[in-house]
This record gives structure tokens, sequence and C-alpha cells, in this order.
């Protein structure tokens, strides 16, 4: 399975470093290019309570192809400026009202999954965060959006 995981954030960081840690082959996609060329070579650090861990996502400036799942973790402000060229899903765990409508808009309710998740992490610094708290993570279709314009 091949998933791309959007923004390299405290909460992107750890789905990115999980799905690697468990095997998926996982892309972490940042629009910085030298952030993603550090984070290449350096990987993903999680402190969590049983003791860190580093994964080593693939990390990239640009959306791969071929993949199975994408999975948006950035800020709501930047979803506009994203591009879905796949016809794969599309999982949001993004917080703030609006942005399951407007993923819909760009890509059709079809394509996209609606989740929450009650995971709690924060940045250290790039590449590095600090798993809070573990927590339940729920995703289902999302139907109720008109079909893309």
């Amino acid at each position: 399975m091949k998933v791309a995981v959007i923004g390299p954030g405290a909460m992107g960081c750890l789905f990115a470093a999980k799905l690697a840690k468990s095997g998926i082959q996982t892309t972490l996609v940042d629009y910085r290019p030298e952030r993603a060329t550090r984070l290449q070579k350096s990987g993903i650090t999680v402190d969590e309570q049983a003791g860190p861990f580093t994964a080593k996502p693939t990390v990239s400036s640009r959306m791969p192809d071929g993949q199975h799942l994408i999975i948006v973790l950035t800020k709501a402000h930047s979803l506009k400026n994203l591009q879905f060229r796949d016809s794969c899903p599309i999982l949001t765990l993004q917080n703030g009202l609006g942005n399951i409508e407007l993923l819909c808009s760009m890509v059709g309710s079809a394509r996209v999954l609606a989740g929450m998740t009650c995971e709690a992490s924060t940045l250290l610094s790039d590449g590095h965060v600090k798993h809070v708290a573990p927590g339940e993570t729920t995703i289902g279709s999302w139907t109720s959006c008109p079909p893309k314009a």
C-alpha cells in the first residue's frame, strides 16, 4: 500500500512516522523543498511514553503519483493550494469548518473520506514530535457535498 501524508507539522509527522514504522510505503509531502531534503536525510523522530523511535518515510516536496490513499494534515488555509492528480481516496483529518466542503468541491465527494482524530502531538522541531496522548481516529465516507463542478 502507498500512502501520502500532506503536511510536515505535528500530526503529519506523527501519522507519517507511524505508518512508515508499520511497513506501509509512506511519503510525507512538504511544500518547502529545503525542509523536505533535511527530513529525508534525518527521518522523523517521535517521542512516546514507551521511548523514542525514528522512522524514515520518503519525504518529497511534490505529490507522488500512484498512491492508494492521501491523508491531508495541513493547516486549513493551505487546502486551497493543493492539487490532486491521482483518483485515489483522500482522507482529511484537518480541524476547521468548511474543509470537507472545500475538498469536495476540488475532487468530488466520492473520493473524500472525513475523519476525526483524538491523537495529540506537539512539534518540537522540524521532524521531531512528541506524541502527547494516543487516541482513537474515526473515518468515514462523506456524501453530503454536491458533486464536483
